[in-house]
């Protein structure tokens, strides 16, 4: 079971992943409790649901017009946080976020 983090409190469901080129994925989550987010903001994801690990994503959706919250990650070959979520996370998973910010 995941549990929240103290800086990763918002829990979301992955609803899809999509490869968009050889090296970026969009990942479009649901949140089944207001998330109060601009595009362009970011948000912390806890990686593998841990509060040691925590890496920034930047929110590529539309609050508003897009029914899903959506990061948009470019994978790193030695990326802990990109590695995860473009390889490991499937549709139905719940992952962790902080607030937006920036």
């Amino acid at each position: 079971m995941t549990m929240p983090t103290q800086q990763c409190p918002w829990r979301m469901q992955v609803h899809h992943i999509h490869q968009e080129t050889p090296d970026v994925w969009t990942v479009s989550l649901l949140c089944h409790d207001y998330y109060p987010c601009q595009a362009g903001q970011y948000a912390l994801v806890s990686v593998r649901n841990s509060a040691d690990t925590l890496r920034a994503y930047t929110i590529s959706s539309t609050p508003g017009v897009s029914e899903y919250i959506t990061l948009t990650v470019r994978r790193i070959d030695d990326g802990a946080g990109s590695q995860w979520l473009t390889r490991d996370v499937k549709r139905g998973d719940y992952i962790w976020l902080s607030r937006c910010d920036g």
